[in-house]
Protein backbone atom coordinates (compact mmCIF):
# COMPACT_ATOMS: atom_id res chain seq x y z
CA UNK A 1 0.00 0.00 0.00
CA UNK A 2 1.07 3.58 -0.53
CA UNK A 3 1.46 6.08 2.27
CA UNK A 4 -1.93 7.09 3.69
CA UNK A 5 -3.04 10.57 2.66
CA UNK A 6 -2.02 13.45 4.87
CA UNK A 7 -4.37 14.15 7.76
CA UNK A 8 -5.69 17.59 7.01
CA UNK A 9 -7.40 20.22 9.10
CA UNK A 10 -10.89 19.12 10.10
CA UNK A 11 -10.00 15.43 10.52
CA UNK A 12 -11.35 14.23 13.88
CA UNK A 13 -10.80 10.49 13.43
CA UNK A 14 -7.28 10.60 14.85
CA UNK A 15 -7.45 7.82 17.43
CA UNK A 16 -7.93 4.15 16.68
CA UNK A 17 -11.67 4.16 17.35
CA UNK A 18 -13.19 3.91 13.87
CA UNK A 19 -16.24 1.64 13.96
CA UNK A 20 -18.55 2.61 11.07
CA UNK A 21 -17.95 3.83 7.50
CA UNK A 22 -20.63 5.34 5.26
CA UNK A 23 -19.81 5.43 1.55
CA UNK A 24 -21.31 7.40 -1.26
CA UNK A 25 -22.02 5.05 -4.17
CA UNK A 26 -21.69 6.84 -7.51
CA UNK A 27 -18.09 7.89 -8.13
CA UNK A 28 -16.76 6.20 -4.99
CA UNK A 29 -17.72 2.55 -5.40
CA UNK A 30 -18.77 2.55 -9.06
CA UNK A 31 -17.56 4.50 -12.10
CA UNK A 32 -21.03 5.79 -12.85
CA UNK A 33 -20.75 9.57 -13.06
CA UNK A 34 -19.89 9.75 -16.77
CA UNK A 35 -22.48 7.08 -17.74
CA UNK A 36 -25.11 8.96 -15.73
CA UNK A 37 -24.18 12.20 -17.47
CA UNK A 38 -24.73 10.50 -20.84
CA UNK A 39 -28.12 9.20 -19.73
CA UNK A 40 -29.22 12.61 -18.43
CA UNK A 41 -28.15 14.22 -21.71
CA UNK A 42 -30.08 11.66 -23.75
CA UNK A 43 -33.21 12.09 -21.65
CA UNK A 44 -32.91 15.89 -21.84
CA UNK A 45 -32.57 15.68 -25.61
CA UNK A 46 -35.73 13.61 -25.83
CA UNK A 47 -37.80 16.38 -24.23
CA UNK A 48 -36.00 19.15 -26.14
CA UNK A 49 -34.25 20.82 -23.19
CA UNK A 50 -32.07 23.76 -24.40
CA UNK A 51 -28.30 23.22 -24.20
CA UNK A 52 -27.63 25.82 -21.45
CA UNK A 53 -30.23 24.09 -19.29
CA UNK A 54 -28.65 20.71 -20.02
CA UNK A 55 -25.26 22.03 -18.88
CA UNK A 56 -26.82 23.31 -15.66
CA UNK A 57 -28.38 19.90 -15.09
CA UNK A 58 -25.05 18.14 -15.63
CA UNK A 59 -23.35 20.61 -13.29
CA UNK A 60 -25.85 19.73 -10.58
CA UNK A 61 -25.15 16.04 -11.17
CA UNK A 62 -21.42 16.47 -10.55
CA UNK A 63 -22.11 18.48 -7.40
CA UNK A 64 -23.99 15.46 -6.07
CA UNK A 65 -27.38 17.16 -6.11
CA UNK A 66 -30.48 14.99 -6.14
CA UNK A 67 -34.23 15.21 -5.67
CA UNK A 68 -35.57 18.70 -6.36
CA UNK A 69 -32.04 20.16 -6.09
CA UNK A 70 -31.08 18.24 -9.21
CA UNK A 71 -33.14 20.80 -11.13
CA UNK A 72 -31.72 23.88 -9.39
CA UNK A 73 -31.30 26.61 -12.00
CA UNK A 74 -33.14 24.55 -14.64
CA UNK A 75 -36.34 26.15 -15.85
CA UNK A 76 -38.80 23.29 -16.21
CA UNK A 77 -42.42 22.86 -15.26
CA UNK A 78 -43.21 20.12 -12.71
CA UNK A 79 -44.72 18.04 -15.53
CA UNK A 80 -41.57 18.23 -17.65
CA UNK A 81 -39.37 17.52 -14.63
CA UNK A 82 -41.32 14.33 -13.98
CA UNK A 83 -41.13 13.37 -17.65
CA UNK A 84 -37.37 14.00 -17.74
CA UNK A 85 -36.71 11.96 -14.61
CA UNK A 86 -38.87 9.09 -15.84
CA UNK A 87 -36.99 8.96 -19.14
CA UNK A 88 -33.65 9.12 -17.36
CA UNK A 89 -34.63 6.35 -14.93
CA UNK A 90 -35.84 4.14 -17.78
CA UNK A 91 -32.55 4.58 -19.64
CA UNK A 92 -30.50 3.97 -16.50
CA UNK A 93 -32.31 0.71 -15.67
CA UNK A 94 -31.18 -0.58 -19.06
CA UNK A 95 -27.52 0.30 -18.51
CA UNK A 96 -26.56 0.28 -14.83
CA UNK A 97 -25.30 -3.32 -14.87
CA UNK A 98 -22.65 -2.37 -17.44
CA UNK A 99 -21.02 0.16 -15.10
CA UNK A 100 -17.57 -0.77 -13.79
CA UNK A 101 -16.48 -0.65 -10.18
CA UNK A 102 -13.85 1.89 -9.21
CA UNK A 103 -10.45 0.21 -9.29
CA UNK A 104 -9.64 -1.30 -5.89
CA UNK A 105 -13.14 -0.80 -4.49
CA UNK A 106 -14.07 -4.50 -4.31
CA UNK A 107 -10.85 -5.39 -2.48
CA UNK A 108 -11.19 -2.44 -0.11
CA UNK A 109 -14.83 -3.14 0.72
CA UNK A 110 -14.19 -6.82 1.45
CA UNK A 111 -11.21 -6.01 3.67
CA UNK A 112 -12.83 -3.16 5.61
CA UNK A 113 -16.01 -5.16 6.20
CA UNK A 114 -13.96 -7.55 8.36
CA UNK A 115 -13.28 -4.83 10.92
CA UNK A 116 -15.98 -2.14 10.56
CA UNK A 117 -19.68 -1.83 9.90
CA UNK A 118 -20.22 -0.49 6.39
CA UNK A 119 -23.14 1.35 4.82
CA UNK A 120 -24.03 3.22 1.64
CA UNK A 121 -25.93 6.52 1.45
CA UNK A 122 -26.93 7.21 -2.13
CA UNK A 123 -29.48 8.99 -4.28
CA UNK A 124 -29.45 6.02 -6.68
CA UNK A 125 -32.43 3.67 -6.53
CA UNK A 126 -31.72 1.20 -3.74
CA UNK A 127 -32.88 -1.88 -5.66
CA UNK A 128 -30.38 -1.11 -8.45
CA UNK A 129 -27.54 -0.73 -5.96
CA UNK A 130 -28.42 -3.99 -4.23
CA UNK A 131 -28.69 -5.85 -7.53
CA UNK A 132 -25.32 -4.51 -8.73
CA UNK A 133 -23.56 -5.48 -5.49
CA UNK A 134 -25.27 -8.87 -5.38
CA UNK A 135 -24.01 -9.68 -8.87
CA UNK A 136 -20.47 -8.94 -7.67
CA UNK A 137 -20.88 -10.84 -4.38
CA UNK A 138 -20.43 -7.69 -2.29
CA UNK A 139 -23.92 -7.11 -0.93
CA UNK A 140 -23.19 -9.05 2.27
CA UNK A 141 -20.35 -6.62 3.09
CA UNK A 142 -22.81 -3.80 3.84
CA UNK A 143 -24.94 -3.58 6.96
CA UNK A 144 -27.25 -0.94 5.47
CA UNK A 145 -28.02 0.76 2.15
CA UNK A 146 -30.10 3.92 2.27
CA UNK A 147 -31.58 5.82 -0.67
CA UNK A 148 -31.84 9.53 0.10
CA UNK A 149 -31.62 12.97 -1.44
CA UNK A 150 -28.48 14.90 -0.51
CA UNK A 151 -27.58 16.67 1.62
CA UNK A 152 -29.78 15.16 4.35
CA UNK A 153 -28.16 15.15 7.78
CA UNK A 154 -31.09 13.42 9.51
CA UNK A 155 -30.74 10.36 7.28
CA UNK A 156 -26.99 10.20 7.88
CA UNK A 157 -27.38 10.49 11.65
CA UNK A 158 -30.06 7.79 11.67
CA UNK A 159 -27.84 5.57 9.55
CA UNK A 160 -24.79 6.01 11.80
CA UNK A 161 -26.44 5.89 15.20
CA UNK A 162 -29.30 3.43 14.67
CA UNK A 163 -28.51 1.21 11.68
CA UNK A 164 -24.78 0.93 12.40
CA UNK A 165 -24.89 1.45 16.17
CA UNK A 166 -21.99 3.89 16.15
CA UNK A 167 -21.20 7.32 17.56
CA UNK A 168 -20.49 10.22 15.22
CA UNK A 169 -16.89 10.54 16.39
CA UNK A 170 -16.31 6.81 15.71
CA UNK A 171 -17.69 7.05 12.18
CA UNK A 172 -16.63 8.55 8.88
CA UNK A 173 -18.34 9.34 5.59
CA UNK A 174 -16.51 8.94 2.28
CA UNK A 175 -17.75 10.94 -0.71
CA UNK A 176 -16.72 12.76 -3.86
CA UNK A 177 -19.15 15.66 -4.21
CA UNK A 178 -20.03 18.90 -2.45
CA UNK A 179 -23.39 17.43 -1.44
CA UNK A 180 -21.63 14.55 0.33
CA UNK A 181 -19.37 16.94 2.23
CA UNK A 182 -22.28 19.21 3.17
CA UNK A 183 -24.25 16.21 4.42
CA UNK A 184 -21.40 15.03 6.66
CA UNK A 185 -20.67 18.55 7.94
CA UNK A 186 -24.32 19.17 8.83
CA UNK A 187 -24.45 15.86 10.74
CA UNK A 188 -21.02 16.54 12.30
CA UNK A 189 -19.68 13.25 11.00
CA UNK A 190 -15.98 13.24 9.94
CA UNK A 191 -15.55 13.27 6.18
CA UNK A 192 -12.97 11.98 3.69
CA UNK A 193 -12.83 13.23 0.10
CA UNK A 194 -12.38 10.53 -2.52
CA UNK A 195 -11.12 11.84 -5.88
CA UNK A 196 -12.85 15.13 -4.98
CA UNK A 197 -14.98 17.05 -7.46
CA UNK A 198 -14.73 20.38 -5.67
CA UNK A 199 -12.72 23.55 -5.22
CA UNK A 200 -9.22 23.08 -3.77
CA UNK A 201 -10.05 25.22 -0.75
CA UNK A 202 -12.95 22.95 0.18
CA UNK A 203 -10.73 19.86 -0.03
CA UNK A 204 -8.30 21.21 2.57
CA UNK A 205 -10.96 21.03 5.25
CA UNK A 206 -10.88 17.22 5.25
CA UNK A 207 -8.59 14.29 4.55
CA UNK A 208 -8.31 13.37 0.88
CA UNK A 209 -7.69 10.01 -0.82
CA UNK A 210 -7.20 9.76 -4.57
CA UNK A 211 -7.25 5.97 -4.88
CA UNK A 212 -8.88 3.09 -3.04
CA UNK A 213 -5.41 1.97 -2.03
CA UNK A 214 -4.88 5.27 -0.21
CA UNK A 215 -8.39 5.24 1.20
CA UNK A 216 -8.14 1.70 2.57
CA UNK A 217 -4.78 2.42 4.21
CA UNK A 218 -6.12 5.63 5.77
CA UNK A 219 -9.15 3.85 7.22
CA UNK A 220 -7.20 0.85 8.50
CA UNK A 221 -4.91 3.21 10.40
CA UNK A 222 -7.94 4.38 12.40
CA UNK A 223 -9.15 0.95 13.48
CA UNK A 224 -8.10 -0.48 16.85
CA UNK A 225 -4.98 -2.62 16.37
CA UNK A 226 -6.33 -5.42 18.59
CA UNK A 227 -9.48 -5.61 16.48
CA UNK A 228 -7.37 -5.76 13.33
CA UNK A 229 -5.29 -8.64 14.64
CA UNK A 230 -8.31 -10.50 15.98
CA UNK A 231 -9.92 -10.50 12.55
CA UNK A 232 -6.78 -11.12 10.54
CA UNK A 233 -6.81 -14.90 10.23
CA UNK A 234 -6.66 -14.89 6.44
CA UNK A 235 -3.46 -14.48 4.47
CA UNK A 236 -4.94 -11.35 2.91
CA UNK A 237 -5.38 -9.59 6.25
CA UNK A 238 -2.03 -10.77 7.62
CA UNK A 239 -0.32 -9.17 4.64
CA UNK A 240 -2.09 -5.88 5.34
CA UNK A 241 -1.15 -5.99 9.03
CA UNK A 242 2.51 -6.42 8.12
CA UNK A 243 2.62 -3.14 6.20
CA UNK A 244 4.32 -0.19 7.84
CA UNK A 245 1.11 1.81 7.73
CA UNK A 246 -0.52 -0.17 10.56
CA UNK A 247 1.91 0.93 13.22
Amino acid sequence: MTTPPEILRGDTVRKRNLYAIVFDYDGVIVESMRPQEIVWREAAGQIGLPEPQVEQLVGNLYKGRSGTQMFSGVELSPRLRDALRQRKDALWRQRYRCVRMVRGAAFGVRLLSRFCRLAIATSTQRSLVEDFLLQRKLLHCFDAIVQTSKPNKEVLLELVQSSLGSAREASVMVGDTEADQEMAAAARVPFVWFRPRCREGTQRQCATARTWEELTAWLLCRIDTARLRKGSSSVLCRCCLQTGHLR
